[in-house]
C-alpha cells in the first residue's frame, strides 16, 4: 500500500460470517446448574431446588420449615426440604449419625440423624438432595431442630389418590371401608408406612383435595428400579 495513493478495500476471504463457530453444547441439567452455582457462587441464581416441587410439597407436606417452632411434640411431621449441608458425626461407640442443616422456600432448620435411622437412610443423608423427610420436632435449650426419622428421595415420593364421589364422603360406613383396605396395605409395621393417601372429593372442577394423616399412609414395595 502507498502513502497518498488511492486505496483499494478489499473484504478477507475469511470474514466473521465464515468464522469458526463452536458447537452447540446442550445445557446442564437444571439441577446440576443449581448445585454448581451453589458451589462455586455460594448461592443460587437460576432457581431453588424446591421450587420445581413447591405445588406437589402443599399435598405432601403440611409443615414447611418457617413453621417448625409452633409445632408440637411428640407428633410425627412431614416436610419437603434441601439438605443445605451434612456434618457426619462418629459416636464413641463408633457408630455414624448426622448433624443436617434444612432448608425449604420459608426458612432453615438444623436436623439430626442419630445412628438407628442413619442406619436405614444413610444413604440419602448428602449435600444438595432434595428429600422428603419424616420425624419430630425437638426442644433443647431455647432451640428446636428436626429429628429426622425417615426420609427419601423427592423423586421416589409417590401417592395414592382415592376418588369419592361428595355423596359418599360423609358416610360413616364408607369411611369405615376405606380405613379397614388402608390399614391392610400398612405392612407388618404401620410406622414406616410412607405413601401418603388423598382423597379426590367431586369431579371437574369442583373438585377438592384432602391428604389422610399419616395414620393412614400405606406401605408399597418399591419396584427393583427404585431400590
Amino acid at each position: 500500500m502507498m502513502l497518498g495513493g488511492d486505496a483499494q478495500s478489499t473484504t478477507p476471504a475469511n470474514g466473521y460470517e465464515t468464522a469458526p463457530k463452536a458447537p452447540a453444547v446442550a445445557d446442564f441439567d437444571p439441577q446440576e446448574k443449581l448445585r454448581q452455582e451453589k458451589e462455586i457462587l455460594g448461592f443460587y441464581i437460576s432457581d431453588h431446588p424446591l421450587k420445581a416441587v413447591q405445588r406437589s410439597a402443599r399435598i405432601l407436606a403440611p409443615i414447611n420449615l418457617a413453621e417448625l417452632h409452633e409445632q408440637p411434640d411428640n407428633v410425627t411431621l412431614s416436610a419437603i426440604v434441601l439438605l443445605a449441608g451434612v456434618k457426619p458425626v462418629v459416636t464413641k461407640k463408633g457408630d455414624r449419625m448426622a448433624i443436617v442443616q434444612l432448608e425449604d422456600l420459608t426458612g432453615q432448620s438444623e436436623a439430626v440423624v442419630f445412628p438407628k435411622s442413619f442406619e436405614r437412610i444413610g444413604q440419602h443423608i448428602i449435600a444438595d438432595r432434595r428429600l422428603m423427610i419424616w420425624g419430630k420436632v425437638d426442644r433443647r435449650d431455647d432451640r428446636v431442630q428436626f429429628i429426622i426419622d425417615d426420609a427419601e428421595p423427592i423423586e421416589d415420593v409417590r401417592m395414592v389418590m382415592v376418588e369419592l364421589d361428595p355423596r359418599l364422603a360423609g358416610d360413616i360406613e364408607q369411611q369405615h371401608r376405606l380405613r379397614n383396605v388402608i390399614r391392610s396395605n400398612q405392612g407388618d409395621d404401620p410406622k414406616y408406612a410412607r405413601v401418603p393417601v388423598i382423597a379426590v372429593i367431586g369431579a371437574n372442577q369442583q373438585r377438592q383435595f384432602v391428604r389422610l394423616g399419616l395414620s393412614f399412609a400405606l406401605r408399597i414395595p418399591k419396584p427393583p428400579s427404585m431400590r
